[in-house]
């Protein structure tokens, strides 16, 4: 039409004739004028439509812009990004009818977000809780960084299967994601759900909630990276607060146990493992391992003290944790991960489901490395997770190696004192027994051994004898059979003793299995003696092997580390040169049996030292006034190394003396006559107790070192005018005092004299009233042993006194004689015994 239009007017302006003009003209005009008003009416219907419907848009944000502009003041001044999110997500709610939300955070460069607040139905709320600070459960299968709304919601668009089962059980209807982006990149995403009916949206509501959640977001920024610089210097602090408390420890289990508390509570972790490594760096040993859970498929079983090769073939990954410096974490485990069996064996003995392994690194070097676990429950940790255990273990580091180090010194220490005190107790004990006794007690006490044995090699070079046994009371009768017994030196019918002593070399079975044993000797004997644990140690002096030494336990088996081990042995060493003089000096008694003349002769000069001693002690009490005395004295041998003295300075005060010196017999005896020598030069002075004891000890340090002099002293001043007992002792036991039921201890230990020139003593007093009594003896008293090898003891005096203080003091006395008769088990002591009893009558 528009054509025919154009043509029309064409063909009036090229006519001559005016009513040809009008003819064609006319028409153009009209139906152009035509064309133009439809056209002109189609454009304004379209704008008037585009103007309704931005009309409706804008009436429609004119309603969400005052709500938007409610809820972003009422979050301004939240802190809290849990309070803000709730406050979000009711307004969500309530917006558009949805019933769950949860709000995930990345950390990092981390793989997942981090689920950090969420608001769900009842029913969910502990489930959900439970994600708090973990990888971020919504993750699809498709593309998550971007908005999806899923109306009719499955399951099975959930990547990971444990997180498949996690929203069946939320039983999802409808579910929206919104990725929280900025200009620069994704910072995180906010879930949104229904659980009891799905949802439709149109999309300009999902456009709307974007748009909210552009609005929002940087005050979630804000709260988060306030919450985030907070949490990291709580870290901070709390890494120092652990520090500092570890650094204060001395025990090195104890930092064990700290730092495994810390790194299980803070991140979930359920079993802790540490190895180190040793000096040659060829191995890591264990020195924690608690692991809440055990199949006991006996694959492997991991102690303290367990040793594993650097090698990364052997030692498994944490061999090469330590190797490579580096961190590793594993969740949602599968055995098919790891290469080696030992790894295998470990998870599934232990039923590991995320395992984190971290490297100790010291300046250049790593000194081993930590294994942390999950057995209930795979766990997840983030990168930030895994840097801040690298922060900590970092920091204790040195501390560990430091404490360690500590340990092992203090322990060797500890190890050559006692050893030490053992040795010189063989030296002047006449007594094998009674140290044996001691011995015993030892490595009872420290390595948990319940049975003990001693061996000696015969002169004739083809058999031992079985000395000395000591099993437990069940035993006896194995006991009973074993001591005195001959074996052949041989392997076959020497047993693992013969083959200790044959080949020089130590033999420990950590856990003996009697089925396995194919020597039927030492079959037999296993059975016999029910033997869980056996240790042989070879009796070596110089290169000559004169016995072996055979420790048991019979009830559960013992893991010796190697340093433990080394520490037996060295132990052993050290005693053998003294078991062969022990053994010397019954070649010497039975020589001496012969000499029977010399015999005599020794013995009219012991009953002259023993009336010379008896002279030194005093013999009646009846000049001292308020005061109710009574005495024990009754030395080992004929003569003995303990002496007492009590004497009235003035009237109102007495001093009492009690010494001991160390060994026995004509030894012992003299030196109580060198005691008593110069004790009497001073007894009678103004000196102070304390002075006493700085007197005597320069007297026997200068005068008597060379005779190897020492004794152990006790000194006490009653004094009647303050009411008050001042005394000072020198490497005595405590003495006591008795006051009704209440039991006082005197005495602080100091050395004994004569062992170091500067010894400072000190002096203590104490209060007494009427009728309290005092109660001074030597360590003869309290170190006897019975049958069974049990030490009377300092328990066994205080329960003594704790039931008998009611008696008279005769009585009392007399009772205590006899109460240590009946332990023992015969009318004879191991060592000197002397007790006085005191009872003050004003």
């Amino acid at each position: 039409m528009f054509v025919f239009s154009i043509l029309f007017l064409i063909q009036g302006f090229f006519s001559s004739h005016l009513f040809d003009n009008l003819v064609f003209f006319l028409p153009g005009i009209l139906i152009i004028s035509l064309v133009f008003s439809y056209f002109y009416f189609k454009i304004i219907s379209k704008a008037l439509s585009q103007f309704k419907t931005a009309y409706r848009q804008a009436e429609a944000h004119s309603f969400d812009l005052l709500q938007l502009s409610q809820v972003l003041q009422e979050c301004q001044g939240l802190k809290n990004i849990e309070t803000l999110f709730e406050k979000i997500s009711s307004f969500l709610f309530i917006k558009f009818g949805f019933e769950g939300a949860m709000l995930a955070l990345y950390r990092g460069k981390g793989e997942n977000p981090i689920v950090s607040a969420f608001s769900m139905l009842p029913e969910f709320q502990d489930v959900c809780k439970e994600k708090i600070g973990k990888p971020y459960p919504f993750v699809l299968i498709d593309n998550l960084n971007r908005m999806n709304f899923i109306s009719d919601f499955s399951s099975k668009l959930i990547k990971s299967n444990e997180n498949q089962k996690f929203t069946s059980f939320l039983k999802i209807k409808s579910f929206l994601q919104i990725p929280l982006k900025t200009k620069e990149s994704c910072v995180g995403f906010l879930t949104l759900t229904t659980h009891s009916a799905s949802l439709s949206l149109k999309p300009k509501e999902i456009q709307s909630l974007d748009f909210f959640i552009s609005q929002i977001l940087p005050i979630i920024r804000n709260i988060k990276s306030n919450e985030d610089a907070m949490a990291s210097h709580k870290e901070l602090e709390t890494f120092g607060e652990i520090v500092r408390k570890i650094s204060s420890f001395f025990n090195f289990d104890e930092i064990i146990k700290e730092i495994a508390d810390y790194l299980k509570n803070t991140y979930g972790f359920e079993g802790l493992g540490l190895g180190l490594v040793d000096k040659n760096r060829q191995n890591y040993i264990v020195e924690i391992w608690q692991m809440p859970k055990r199949s006991f498929l006996n694959r492997i079983e991991i102690r303290k003290g367990d040793k594993f090769s650097l090698d990364p073939l052997k030692g498994g990954i944490a061999s090469v944790t330590i190797l490579s410096n580096r961190p590793l974490f594993v969740t949602d485990i599968d055995t098919t991960y790891f290469p080696q069996s030992m790894d295998k064996d470990i998870v599934e003995e232990y039923q590991i489901k995320s395992v984190l392994h971290m490297p100790i690194p010291v300046e250049n070097e790593v000194i081993g490395s930590f294994t942390l676990t999950a057995s209930s429950r795979s766990i997840s940790i983030t990168p930030e997770n895994i840097q801040s255990i690298q922060k900590f273990t970092a920091q204790i580091g040195v501390i560990l190696k430091n404490k360690k180090l500590y340990q092992e010194i203090e322990a060797k220490k500890n190890e050559l004192s006692l050893f030490n005190d053992i040795t010189k107790d063989l030296i002047l004990s006449l007594d094998f027994v009674s140290v044996f006794n001691k011995i015993i007690e030892y490595l009872k006490n420290t390595f948990s051994f319940e049975g003990f044995g001693l061996s000696f090699v015969q002169k004739d070079l083809k058999t031992y004898k079985v000395e000395i046994y000591r099993l437990p009371e069940r035993l006896k009768h194995e006991q009973e059979k074993m001591e005195g017994k001959y074996f052949p030196l041989n392997f076959e019918k020497g047993g693992r003793i013969g083959e200790t002593i044959l080949e020089k070399k130590m033999s420990y079975f950590p856990d003996v299995r009697p089925e396995l044993i194919e020597n039927p000797l030492n079959r037999k004997v296993a059975e016999d003696l029910e033997l869980r644990t056996a240790l042989n140690i070879p009796l070596l002096v110089g290169e000559e092997v004169i016995g072996a030494f055979s420790l048991f336990s019979h009830s559960t088996p013992i893991f010796l580390k190697e340093e433990d081990l080394d520490s037996i042995t060295r132990f052993v060493a050290q005693i053998s040169v003294v078991v062969r003089n022990s053994k010397l000096y019954d070649e010497i008694e039975e020589a001496r049996n012969k000499l029977l003349e010399k015999e005599r002769m020794i013995s009219e000069d012991m009953a002259l030292a023993r009336q010379i001693q008896g002279n030194l002690l005093p013999f009646s009490f009846s000049h001292i006034q308020n005061l109710q005395i009574k005495t024990i004295y009754q030395p080992h041998n004929e003569i003995g190394g303990d002496i007492y003295d009590i004497f009235e300075m003035e009237e109102g005060i007495i001093r009492v003396f009690i010494a001991d010196a160390i060994g026995h017999g004509i030894q012992a005896a003299l030196a109580t006559m060198l005691i008593k020598s110069e004790y009497e030069k001073i007894k009678n002075t103004s000196s102070s107790p304390s002075d006493i004891l700085s007197h005597l000890n320069q007297v026997f340090y200068k005068q008597y070192f060379n005779l190897s002099i020492f004794f152990s002293c006790f000194t006490a001043e009653i004094d009647f005018y303050e009411k008050k007992i001042f005394y000072a002792s020198a490497g005595h036991p405590p003495q006591y005092l008795m006051r009704g039921n209440e039991i006082h201890k005197l005495g602080k230990n100091s050395k004994m004299i004569g062992m170091l020139e500067k010894t400072v003593y000190h002096y203590y007093d104490i209060n007494f009233e009427k009728n309290d009594r005092l109660l001074f003896y030597t360590d003869g008293l309290t170190e006897e042993f019975n049958s069974t090898g049990d030490e009377f003891g300092d328990t066994g005096l205080l329960s003594f006194i704790q039931n008998n203080s009611y008696l008279p003091l005769e009585n009392f006395i007399h009772s205590l004689r006899e109460s240590l008769k009946d332990f023992v088990g015969k009318p004879f002591f191991q060592d000197d015994l002397t007790a006085v009893g005191i009872q003050i009558l004003q």
